[in-house]
């Protein structure tokens, strides 16, 4: 046991037990070598169902969250539908009432119909909650009131409430209500509609769109809102058929090609997809944010904002319409936050919708299309050139402090940015070496100034960090 930890009486802790410095210990420790910690990935808590995230830290979770919530404005919670998820709800809306604050329950819902939910409801945040790998993975995502997930900030607050167990707590005369709503995708796909321009043009020329989901529930409210919109629209149910997803791209592109405006597979969490031309065509998630940028600009924003690794392309294609370019640090978090603070509760600014709303994205995509009257190959054929390489390399949590101060001292700061990670820039291009938050890996953004340069940028920053890995 570490100094200025405390034990609580009748806590048990069974041998080998690791306790760490200023640790406050509540529970029995029996399974597992330390007290519980939350286990934060980049888009929030991940864990096995009833082994790392169970009914009863589950209860706790929702307890802490709630405890540094705004107590007078409402928690909105909807899950996957998955059965796992629905349990694990359960017991969070149990941990947020008990802490005496009220609690909407969105039932099942994709997250972005969550975070629109907690802008039209003017509540204080949201809880998202899914499963992956056939439900034995748990997904729980902490929404804030903008919409968008909590911060890196918010996150530590959040686990050293939930360690200490310092929660609010309140008498039973002033438990939290729980108002269930039911088919709130219904107002989010009007009240979105109503924001959308061009929709006469669009219920005259009527395009034909595909569309693919593992998500159904997300499938049924794209093809609602697209077919309101005029859209003729098809869902194929076959992508639950095919073992391999790059062999359902080829059969989607094949069924796509010559027949629809565009096709979209789209992701099982709603909040984006792979993009299909008409002619069958995938565009690349690089090539798709340069899309984005282009038809955010069209439709009137001034003020684009992206990662701090996207490339450069972008800026130049902003300097053509004297618009200016915002970088954020790469989390989702800080991306998110800064599109949804620019807009009001129920207008979405379009730059967000376009990037993190799968579902929004198709019916914007499709009146940018009809209203220009162009293909979308035809677009993505005219947008700027760019040359772009990732690379991840396995770095220990221990080891990636000492890369980074090796390749500061390594460099010439004229050449060097450090806004996030290092970037080092050359005549050629720039590399960028970025320490993952979550996961013990390097990630590596290359952009060279021509395909040529990029290859060369990319196998000698990519050498050169394996030789200092391997000296460690």
């Amino acid at each position: 046991m570490k100094k200025n930890s405390t034990i609580k009486p009748g806590v048990k802790i069974w041998p080998d037990k690791y306790i760490p410095t200023s640790s406050i210990v509540n529970r029995n420790i029996i399974w597992g070598t330390k007290p519980q910690r939350i286990k934060f990935t980049e888009n929030g808590i991940e864990g096995e169902f009833n082994i790392e995230i169970t009914p009863e830290s589950a209860s706790l979770i929702g307890s802490a969250f709630a405890s540094i919530c705004n107590k007078h404005l409402p928690i909105l919670v909807c899950t996957d539908g998955s059965r796992p998820s629905t349990a694990i709800k359960q017991s969070i809306i149990a941990g947020i009432i008990s802490s005496g604050i009220k609690v909407l329950d969105l039932e099942h819902e994709p997250i972005n119909v969550l975070r629109y939910g907690v802008r039209f409801y003017k509540g204080s945040a949201g809880i998202y909650i899914s499963s992956k790998n056939n439900n034995n993975i748990i997904n729980i995502q902490f929404i804030n009131e903008l919409g968008a997930n909590i911060d890196r900030k918010t996150e530590k607050k959040l686990d050293q409430i939930f360690i200490r167990e310092d929660f609010q707590r309140c008498s039973s005369y002033n438990i939290g209500s729980i108002i269930n709503i039911k088919n709130f995708y219904e107002l989010y796909i009007q009240n979105n509609i109503n924001n959308l321009k061009d929709v006469d043009q669009i219920k005259i020329k009527s395009p034909k769109v595909l569309i693919a989901s593992q998500d159904e529930r997300g499938a049924l409210i794209t093809s609602i809102l697209l077919e309101t919109i005029g859209c003729k629209v098809s869902i194929d149910y076959n992508i639950n058929n095919f073992n391999n997803i790059n062999d359902y791209f080829k059969y989607f592109s094949e069924q796509v090609k010559n027949n629809f405006l565009f096709g979209a597979v789209i992701n099982k969490d709603c909040e984006s997809f792979v993009l299909f031309d008409e002619q069958g065509n995938i565009i690349s998630q690089d090539t798709y944010r340069l899309l984005t940028t282009l038809i955010s600009i069209k439709l009137g924003e001034q003020n684009i904002i992206v990662p701090y690794t996207a490339s450069l392309t972008i800026d130049k294609l902003a300097d053509d319409y004297n618009v200016k370019v915002t970088r954020t640090k790469s989390n989702r978090a800080e991306t998110l936050n800064q599109m949804l603070s620019k807009t009001d509760n129920l207008s979405l600014n379009p730059q967000y919708i376009l990037n993190y709303d799968a579902i929004l994205s198709t019916a914007y995509l499709t009146a940018f299309l009809v209203k220009n009257n162009v293909n979308l190959s035809s677009i993505i054929n005219n947008l700027p050139q760019f040359y772009l390489k990732h690379h991840e390399l396995p770095c220990a949590f221990t080891e990636r402090g000492r890369i980074i101060r090796q390749l500061i001292e390594q460099n010439n700061p004229k050449n060097m940015e450090l806004y996030e990670g290092v970037k080092l820039v050359s005549d050629k291009g720039y590399a960028i070496i970025l320490p993952d938050d979550h996961r013990p890996i390097l990630k590596i953004y290359i952009e060279g100034f021509n395909q040529e340069f990029a290859e060369e940028i990319s196998s000698e920053v990519v050498e050169r960090l394996k030789k200092m890995l391997k000296n460690s």
